[in-house]
């Protein structure tokens, strides 16, 4: 009789067990459901529901990470990603994700430390690589990550070198001016200038005193429509600014533009 009831009691135990998991589950299901619909709140809620109620799921966590990033909440989103790797310290691809979302946020050194770790994830005890090792296709998105913050850390030195100055009076005035290009031998400016709600390209060249003033841009290139975002070519034989020009014979809204020489 004794033997019975523990019997039963076992079979109540697992049965709630498994009731339980498959409500965690179905928690985790529709907050990632939320998270790809847009409903970013709702995923939210739910993904908290669904880690109250299994604290243990990494997976929970990491779309709970997702979701922080999303809504660019990075002191929350590096919380779930360290969560998501205490959850599951063996799985090898919780590292790169991590290491990936430190670097978007210039994080770089952070970046390096767990990139560190996700190269030493195999040799740990209990290590499965069916189950935890990354793709190969991974192992490629690595070298590249560790490729592309050497080279942010870089360029981020060489940015602090960087000393910003105003353009001065030629150039700038009371009215917004924006979408800057100059070709490589440096000795025109090019840049929008918003006028009455018209936006035109204004043109100033580098003379012995400095940057003359700046003028409507000769020829045919303004329009009644706005112009902007121009890119500067200086070839041997041919000048040309590429740029955007909106609502003039194109085959949409806004479309790319050249203007060669004095056209």
């Amino acid at each position: 009789m004794k033997k019975l009831a523990l019997i039963i009691s076992l079979f109540l135990f697992w049965g709630t067990v498994a009731a339980q998991k498959k409500k965690c589950q179905e928690l985790q299901d529709k907050a990632y459901a939320d998270f790809q619909a847009g409903l970013f709140n709702d995923a939210l809620s739910c993904i908290k529901k669904s880690i109250k109620c299994d604290p243990t799921s990494s997976t929970a966590y990491a779309i709970q990470a997702e979701i922080y990033e999303t809504l660019k909440d990075s002191a929350n989103a590096i919380k779930s990603h360290k969560n998501c790797i205490i959850a599951d310290s063996l799985y090898q691809p919780s590292y790169y994700y991590f290491a990936f979302y430190l670097f978007r946020i210039s994080r770089f050194d952070e970046a390096v430390y767990f990139l560190n770790r996700y190269d030493s994830v195999p040799l740990m005890k209990g290590f499965n690589p069916e189950e935890d090792a990354a793709s190969s296709s991974m192992k490629s998105k690595v070298n590249r990550l560790k490729a592309s913050i050497e080279m942010a850390k870089a360029e981020m030195g060489d940015l602090l070198k960087i000393q910003i100055q105003n353009m001065g009076e030629a150039i700038n005035s009371n009215l917004n001016e924006y979408w800057p290009g100059m070709p490589i031998n440096g000795n025109s400016f090019v840049f929008t200038r918003l006028v009455g709600g018209q936006e035109d390209f204004y043109v100033s060249r580098l003379g012995s005193n400095g940057w003359e003033k700046a003028r409507f841009a000769p020829g045919k290139i303004n329009t009644v429509e706005n112009e902007g975002t121009n890119s500067v070519y200086y070839g041997p034989k041919n000048q040309i600014l590429y740029y955007t020009v909106c609502n003039q014979d194109g085959y949409g809204s806004c479309d790319i533009f050249f203007f060669r020489n004095g056209e």
